[in-house]
């Protein structure tokens, strides 16, 4: 994986978390609700990341992330 398919898919889920956050704040979405679906919007975008890093190190689970 080069390091230019590695920004690209850095800023794919940089555009998708801020989406989700945009979205999760203009609709009116019940309070707690929200929150946990901004959370888990989170939790699963730094997962990502560190997939994406640790291949990019080659020390990773191994998934195909290819582009």
């Amino acid at each position: 994986m080069s390091i230019i398919s590695v920004f690209i898919f850095l800023i794919i889920i940089g555009v998708a978390v801020a989406l989700v956050y945009y979205i999760t704040t203009s609709l009116p979405i019940p309070e707690p609700l929200g929150n946990i679906i901004r959370v888990v919007a989170m939790v699963v975008a730094c997962i990502m990341v560190l997939l994406v890093l640790l291949q990019l190190l080659g020390i990773g689970p191994g998934l195909s992330l290819k582009m």
